[in-house]
């Protein structure tokens, strides 16, 4: 049947008397539908809600069914010459917030669309953390959100260093729209800056980036030299190991118990930095311990220990200054570190030393030594002097002579 208006009157055949005409239409066969993009939307979006399929320059009416119940049929369209028609509907902050049923009907044939349906969602302001910031294989990392739409889902997304991003991760939101997340670093795991964000799934809403990095696995250590010293040794206090062009915080334990962290060292290109200290007269004498903690992974190294040893001038003497077969020599130490211990040297008439004597010092700092020539000894003059051990301080020297 041809599509068009069409006329129609009738003749009397008797007296050729003509009716009036009437009028009518035969409409195209349409099958009008309506779509909704996106499917999801809060405050600030923008719905877009066409049509097409409809009878060509005519008009359409809009039904919004609330999510309440009630239907709002306020809105016709004009259609054009192709049977379709635009519109759109930005969410104000006033809008009921729920699922939404959307049809229409073509005014001219009646005929009704198929409903689609849309939501629109809470006003949401999703966000998402990373803690801590930085760490090493076995580190594990806390990601959650906050702020997403309740009872829902979140897309997280990952930013590798090397600018690919994985975002395979989907996570469920609970009552309050938020989620968890954590990841345990392995040793394959790419080191350098990652970014990670999420993207609200209902809303597509997208939140702000935070950035963590993923450290080289490190092993760092600290060392000292000499371990003992008193006032005016330099003591060397290198570390090594450290995260390369970073920073180390060096602890010093006292032997009262306090620490001091106030010293700070920037690392070089192979992750070692140097320290030393010059011991002053007012530095506490005792034991101290020595350990630092790399900033960036905090790894902290085992500790290492070192004594500060009281001033000490040692010294040490020889009685009689000549002697015999059968002589007793008297060769006494003082003023070496207390309860600890002395090395004695004996430089021989031919030169050589002989250092095989070791004395325990008393709490005074002092020891005694004796030795009674016999005949196998040889003659001539001997030097003496003794090491504190603790300090390596060297005594004055004294001589004596063992006598035909």
């Amino acid at each position: 049947m041809p599509r068009g208006n069409y006329q129609y009157y009738a003749r009397d055949l008797a007296t050729q008397i003509k009716t009036a005409s009437v009028s009518y239409t035969v409409d195209p066969d349409i099958t009008p539908s309506v779509q909704v993009t996106p499917s999801h939307a809060s405050t600030g979006q923008t719905f877009s809600q066409p049509g097409s399929g409809f009878t060509p320059n005519n008009t359409a009416k809009l039904y919004f069914i609330y999510p309440d119940g009630h239907t709002d049929s306020s809105t016709v369209k004009a259609t054009d010459a192709s049977g379709s028609f635009s519109n759109s509907y930005t969410v104000p902050s006033t809008m009921p917030r729920g699922n939404y049923q959307y049809y229409a009907r073509d005014i001219t044939t009646q005929i009704k669309t198929a409903s689609v349906s849309y939501t629109v969602d809470p006003d949401i302001t999703p966000s998402v953390q990373v803690s801590p910031s930085h760490g090493a294989t076995g580190q594990t990392f806390s990601q959650p959100g906050v702020g997403f739409t309740p009872n829902n889902t979140a897309k997280l997304y990952f930013v590798y260093p090397d600018g690919h991003t994985d975002s395979s991760t989907v996570k469920t939101t609970d009552a309050s729209g938020s989620f968890t997340n954590s990841y345990t670093v392995p040793s394959t795991m790419p080191r350098g800056n990652y970014q990670y964000y999420a993207r609200d799934v209902a809303t597509q809403i997208k939140t702000a980036s935070v950035s963590y990095t993923v450290d080289p696995d490190i092993t760092p250590s600290v060392q000292v030299s000499p371990s003992h010293g008193a006032t005016g040794q330099t003591f060397s206090q290198p570390g090594v190991g450290f995260t390369p062009n970073s920073t180390a915080k060096l602890y010093f334990i006292y032997p009262d118990g306090h620490t001091d962290s106030s010293t700070v060292k920037t690392t070089d290109a192979s992750g070692s930095f140097s320290n030393s200290y010059t011991v002053t007269l007012t530095m506490p004498r005792g034991n101290y311990q020595y350990y630092a903690r790399d900033l960036t992974t905090q790894i902290k190294t085992a500790s290492v220990s070192y004594t500060v040893d009281p001033d000490i001038t040692p010294s040490v003497q020889v009685s009689p200054s000549h002697g015999t077969t059968g002589q007793i020599f008297s060769e006494p130490g003082l003023g070496f570190t207390p309860n600890s211990t002395a090395k004695l040297y004996f430089v021989y008439p031919d030169g050589h030393t002989d250092s095989s004597n070791v004395k325990t010092t008393d709490a005074n700092g002092q020891y005694v030594n004796n030795y009674t020539v016999t005949t196998a000894s040889s003659r001539g003059l001997y030097q003496y002097y003794a090491r504190d051990v603790a300090t390596q301080i060297k005594s004055n020297i004294v001589s004596y002579t063992i006598d035909p």
